[in-house]
């Protein structure tokens, strides 16, 4: 047991260290079915949580991010999907892209509701943003991709 523990840490090592060179700059989450959309102010947008029937398929990840990443001005996507629950999930995904974006754009490009999408932050450490992403890496109802 301990020689497969080391294998998934020294994988998801490597992993980190090869999405680090790449420069992703912005970030975002997916939550799908929020009905409930609490608007703190212009600037922040936060989401409540449904527990219940809220969990994306690989087929919808492979659409929202492949369209994401057709965008002319995005270089790459990294997307890396979290199981919360047995009824629910979320979707880390990171780009570069030498300009900011808005919500409301994201949204468009992915063609995707715009509810769906919770704040698009700029990324400040880039090898500490993709530790957290990754932090469930090969649990159960996880997934990770790139988009090129």
């Amino acid at each position: 047991m301990r020689v497969s523990n080391n294998r998934v840490l020294e994988r998801k090592a490597n992993l980190i260290k090869d999405y680090s060179r790449m420069g992703f700059n912005w970030q975002c989450i997916i939550r799908i079915k929020n009905n409930r959309h609490l608007m703190i102010d212009d600037e922040h947008h936060s989401t409540y949580v449904r527990t219940y029937n809220s969990k994306m398929t690989t087929g919808y990840i492979e659409r929202v991010m492949d369209n994401l990443a057709k965008r002319r001005t995005i270089d790459v996507v990294a997307a890396f999907l979290e199981q919360d629950n047995y009824f629910a999930n979320h979707l880390h995904f990171a780009w570069r892209c030498p300009i900011e974006l808005t919500r409301e754009q994201i949204a468009k490009t992915m063609r995707t509701r715009l509810p769906f999408l919770r704040d698009v932050m700029p990324i400040k450490g880039e090898k500490e943003a993709l530790e957290y992403f990754t932090k469930r890496l090969y649990a159960k109802g996880s997934y990770n991709n790139l988009f090129v």
